[in-house]
Formats: C-alpha cells, sequence, structure tokens
C-alpha cells in the first residue's frame, strides 16, 4: 500500500517539475524573441515611396519629394505629414510578439496570404522594395493579423484597418491653406472692409458714434485664416467650372495681396475654392460662402455709448482697390 502510493506521488512530482520546466522554457523563449527583433528592418528616413494595395486591387501611393510626402493621385498635393510620420513609427517600432501561426498557414482565419489580404503595403527607396507587409482580419480591438511577404510567420499586431486608407482624400494635408492671424493686416469681403491698427483688425470707415465689435472681427479673422480644405480636385490652371460665388481679399504680412474665389461644383451641393497663389482647386465645406456673408457691416459694428470713448480715428483709412 504504502509502495503504491510512493509511485504515486513520484508521479505527481515528475509531473510538476514537467510543467514547471516547460513554463520556464517558454518564459525564457518568450523573452528572447520578443526583446529585440524589428518586424521592418528599415528606417523611415530611407522611404520615398509607400504603395497601398486593397484587396480589390485599388491602389494608392503616397511619394517623397524634396522632403515632403506628396499625393500623385491628387495632382502632387502635399500629403498630412503628421499622419505618415505616425503610420510609419507606428510599424517600424513594433518588434516582432509571439506568433499566432508559423507553419504558413494564411487561410481565411488571417486573410495575409499573396493573392488573399485585406491591404498590402509595400515599402519603397526608388525602384528597390525594402519590404512588404501583407495585413488581414482583426483579432481584436486595435489589433490586425500580419505577415511579412517572403516569410511563413503570421503575427498579431497594434494596427487598425483605417490607418492604412486607400482613399487619397484621406492623407490630404486639409490645413495646408491655414495662416497665423497675426498674417493677415486687411480683410476685403462684399460688403466689409477691415485693416489693421497695431494690434487688432478694425472696421474701415467708422464714424464718431460706431466701433468695431472685436469679438466678431476675431471670429471671422480665426474662419479666414483656418480655411480647412476637402479635398484637391484639379489644378488651377484648368477652367473654373461655373460663374464666381464669392470673391475676396486677404492682404498678408509684407503686403501680399491673396485672392480666394468660391465657385459651385459640378456635383450638388459641392463647393470649390481657387486661391490666386495655390496651383489647385479645392472641395471646401458646403455652407462656406453662407458662412462669409454672414459677417456684414452690421454684424462687426457696436454703437458707442454716451460714457464710452470714441473710436480709434485711424480706423477710417480708405479701402484699398
Amino acid at each position: 500500500m504504502m509502495s503504491r502510493k510512493l509511485i504515486v506521488l513520484s508521479v505527481l512530482l515528475l509531473v510538476q517539475l514537467g510543467f514547471a520546466l516547460g513554463l520556464g522554457l517558454n518564459s525564457q523563449r518568450l523573452e528572447a524573441f520578443t526583446a529585440t527583433e524589428e518586424l521592418l528592418p528599415f528606417s523611415a528616413a530611407e522611404l520615398d515611396q509607400l504603395v497601398f494595395s486593397g484587396a480589390d486591387k485599388a491602389e494608392m501611393i503616397l511619394l517623397k519629394q524634396e522632403g515632403n510626402w506628396t499625393i500623385p493621385a491628387r495632382f502632387g498635393a502635399p500629403a498630412d505629414g503628421q499622419k505618415v510620420a505616425g503610420l510609419l513609427q507606428g510599424l517600424l517600432d513594433i518588434r516582432r510578439p509571439w506568433p499566432v501561426s508559423e507553419n504558413g498557414a494564411t487561410d481565411s482565419r488571417f486573410k495575409v496570404a499573396d493573392d488573399n489580404f485585406e491591404t498590402r503595403l509595400s515599402f519603397k527607396q526608388g525602384e528597390k522594395t525594402l519590404g512588404t507587409l501583407l495585413i488581414g482580419g482583426s483579432p481584436g480591438f486595435r489589433k490586425a493579423y500580419a505577415r511579412v511577404a517572403g516569410e511563413k510567420v503570421v503575427y498579431a499586431i497594434p494596427f487598425s484597418s483605417y490607418q492604412a486608407s486607400l482613399k487619397p482624400e484621406d492623407w490630404l494635408d486639409k490645413q495646408q491653406l491655414q495662416l497665423d492671424t497675426k498674417q493677415i493686416h486687411r480683410i476685403e469681403l462684399p460688403s466689409v472692409r477691415l485693416a489693421r491698427q497695431g494690434e487688432q483688425l478694425q472696421l474701415v470707415g467708422l464714424s464718431d458714434k460706431e466701433q468695431t465689435d472685436s469679438q466678431k472681427v476675431a471670429e471671422l479673422a480665426g474662419k479666414l485664416a483656418n480655411l480647412k480644405i476637402l479635398d484637391v480636385v484639379a489644378k488651377s490652371e484648368q477652367t473654373a467650372p461655373s460663374p464666381v460665388e464669392l470673391s475676396f481679399n486677404l492682404t498678408l504680412q509684407g503686403g501680399k495681396v491673396r485672392n480666394y474665389q468660391l465657385f459651385k461644383g459640378d456635383k450638388k451641393g459641392d463647393l470649390l475654392l481657387q486661391v490666386a497663389d495655390r496651383p489647385y482647386l479645392y472641395k471646401v465645406g458646403s455652407g462656406l460662402k453662407a458662412e462669409l456673408l454672414s459677417y456684414t457691416r452690421k454684424q462687426l459694428v457696436k454703437k458707442v455709448e454716451a460714457d464710452e470713448p470714441a473710436p480709434n480715428k485711424g480706423s477710417t483709412a480708405p479701402a484699398a482697390g
């Protein structure tokens, strides 16, 4: 009876030792595997072209020219440099995690086969491809299956599909027309003239009983300085699609006058913008025209109360042009 118990205890001890040894080996393998090896062994500085391909054979290219990322499908318009840098940093910082498959299985669970993937990212330097990453389905929140082309191993990496959009407009620098409001020295809308007096923009032609509503003027200047584009639809030298809906001028620091013209687009509700010193025709928010026209002289002026000081007489300077 005693010998039988000893045998059972000995077997249990051996099982426990084997289990502990297995855990130790697995732990060592995990530590060794995740510690150093890069998923993509090159740097962002080496790249001058990114090619995004979809399962439906759609393709989108980002091209680096003179140190800046551009979008050939949008006439070479500037890409959002921060967004491109964020994508590259996120991918190039990845160290190879524990594999989810090492036997070359790239079936529908993963969708990272050469001929069956969700997104393919090719990283290029000139004509040379430095690496290609096949991205497939998602095993969980902000995770995606991925495989480096030419390898069999599949990983689950920190990635979301929206980070590799194949829509060129998603990569545009939407702030490429933005200015510092301090650069604006004059604003000329159809019914409004503003000129900078010291630190403030003031209405031109005020009477002794009027003064500029500085809050409303700052609001208008902010909208003009922070114009946001939605897309680039053509090169500016192409014929405008329709008569001018609204034209206005900004005089910038140094005396440069920038003319803006708004047009109706070919599609119902589209509003297009042409800027005199820019080479593109932009799509902008459909409400921009109405928004700017809402800033009438009446909206930007305040009556001077009897106990208030008279407005700055310098604001009566004649309008330019």
